[in-house]
């Protein structure tokens, strides 16, 4: 945990693997994450933003460009239970394969989302972007098109 300044507070999160992450609160937040997390413990954060961060690598410890922001709609539970995948059918594509694809192909693949971009009008058609990490924490970007895709993420 970094000390606070002025009017935001900047954490280093790790998950049970050792990939880190940096996590910032602001504002009115700063005060209620400080109360909340303690160093060394272990939590659930729901409802957290996740977000590129374009600021210097030099003098951090992570090897990605990614925050999360803690807001006043992030909950925190304490953690009680390692984060399990369910067991799924070997037909589903790895991540690394997903890129190989030829554009517009339909894969299957498994994994969780950890954002979701809000709805856009492309053209006449709906659009949005999902972020999902599989198991072993890679990220990818789907790009999911029409209504009938983007009504089941809403």
């Amino acid at each position: 945990m970094e000390p606070r300044y002025h009017d935001k507070q900047h954490f280093i999160l790790v998950d049970t693997t050792g990939s880190k992450i940096e996590a910032i609160s602001y504002g009115n937040n700063v005060h209620r994450f400080d109360t909340l997390l303690q160093q060394g413990c272990k939590y659930i954060l729901k409802d957290v933003v996740f977000g590129p961060n374009w600021g210097d690598l030099e003098f951090r410890n992570i090897g990605h460009r990614f925050e999360v922001t803690l807001t006043r709609k992030t909950r925190v539970e304490p953690y009680t239970f390692r984060l399990q995948f369910s067991p799924c059918p070997k037909h589903l594509m790895p991540f690394h394969e997903v890129i190989r694809q030829p554009n517009k192909t339909f894969v299957d693949v498994m994994g969780i989302v950890v954002h979701m971009e809000p709805l856009e009008h492309v053209g006449n058609r709906l659009y949005r972007e999902v972020v999902l990490m599989d198991a072993r924490w890679h990220l990818i970007i789907v790009g999911i098109w029409s209504d009938l895709f983007c009504r089941n993420f809403q």
